[in-house]
Formats: C-alpha cells, sequence, structure tokens
C-alpha cells in the first residue's frame, strides 16, 4: 500500500466517526501509506490536520480551481500552514531557510486569495485584460476596488489578514 486517496471521506458520518477517522489515519501512514485526503469539510480537514501533525509530516494545502486568470491549478498552502510557517520565522529571525519559506508561501497565498477574490462574476467591473497578473497587478485591482465598494466588503472578501 503505497497511496490512498481520499475523496470527502467524512462525507456519511456523524461528527464523532469524522474526529475517530482523523485519529486513527497516523495507523495508515505508520503502516507505509501516503495519504491524499480532499475535502470542502474544513472542520474535518482541521481535525485531520490536528490528528496527524503529532504523528507524522503532513502539508496542509488549499485548492484553487482554473479560472480566467489562472490557467492550471493553484494550491498554496492552507492559513493554518501559512500561521506555522510565520511562527518558525518568529522564532528565529536570522534563519533565511525560514524568512524565504514564510516569504514565498505568503506571496502564493495572498495571490491565489486575490485571484479567487477577482473571478467573480458578480464583480465584472474589477476584472483584468492581463492575463496572468502578477502579484502587483492584483494589488492594484484591490486598490482600485476599494476606490469604487466600501473598505469593509474588500475587507471581507479577502478573510485573512497576514502579519508582516
Amino acid at each position: 500500500m503505497q497511496l490512498l486517496i481520499f475523496d470527502d471521506p467524512q462525507e456519511l458520518l456523524d461528527q464523532d466517526n469524522r474526529r475517530l477517522l482523523a485519529g486513527m489515519l497516523h495507523k495508515l501512514i505508520a503502516a507505509g501509506a501516503q495519504l491524499f485526503i480532499a475535502t470542502y469539510d474544513r472542520g474535518f480537514a482541521d481535525d485531520v490536520v490536528s490528528a496527524l501533525r503529532q504523528q507524522a509530516t503532513i502539508e496542509h494545502r488549499s485548492v484553487h480551481p482554473v479560472n480566467v486568470d489562472r490557467d492550471r491549478i493553484n494550491i498554496p498552502v492552507a492559513v493554518d500552514e501559512l500561521e506555522r510557517k510565520h511562527q518558525d520565522f518568529q522564532r528565529d529571525k536570522d534563519n533565511a531557510s525560514f524568512a524565504q519559506e514564510y516569504a514565498g508561501a505568503a506571496r502564493e497565498f495572498i495571490e491565489a486569495r486575490l485571484r479567487d477574490m477577482f473571478d467573480d462574476p458578480v464583480y465584472p467591473a474589477y476584472s483584468s485584460a492581463v492575463h496572468r497578473p502578477t502579484l502587483l497587478d492584483l494589488v492594484n485591482r484591490l486598490w482600485g476596488a476599494g476606490r469604487h465598494a466600501t473598505r469593509g466588503a474588500v475587507q471581507e472578501r479577502l478573510f485573512v489578514t497576514i502579519p508582516a
């Protein structure tokens, strides 16, 4: 058994059994399996990450689909993984590796969130002719959106504050 792919394994389970499933996945890893788990359920994802982080190496990622600005699937780190990288950097600010990992992950995370924000047919005024926008293009679009919308509406669409 080398790779197991789970697609929403929690879907038909109640909350107690979801936690049990999340808690037993480390046994599959100990038996030599690599796990790929896809879920829409943030609570279940958090349970899995919490359970596996204590027992095994885990990489928690967020999936952003193909859209007008993105010609391939983007899988930046999820919020909790970005926060972990930030904490590593804060513990040792002189460690270049921690700084680079945090900066790279933060950039990917911000770009993915901004692209998702502007890939909304409800807000066609914010669309752009730039097919593959850079972070600067996306920030400029955000700035332009802020001029035409209330500040709270723009912040609400971003979902997260990234510490500097």
